[in-house]
């Protein structure tokens, strides 16, 4: 169970970094939610390989 909180930490970690560049910067929508979901089923994956 630690290592999935772990996992879901990162993932949100790197969901937060994606939202921030699309505040602070020039990246578009449309990057910023093909990152998320990137990120989204990436962890999924991960979480399903751990249960």
């Amino acid at each position: 169970m630690t290592q999935a909180m772990q996992l879901v930490a990162a993932s949100n970690g790197r969901i937060n970094e994606a939202i921030s560049l699309w505040a602070l910067t020039t990246f578009g929508k449309q990057e910023v939610l093909a990152a998320i979901e990137k990120e989204h089923k990436e962890l999924e994956k991960k979480l399903g390989e751990l249960f």
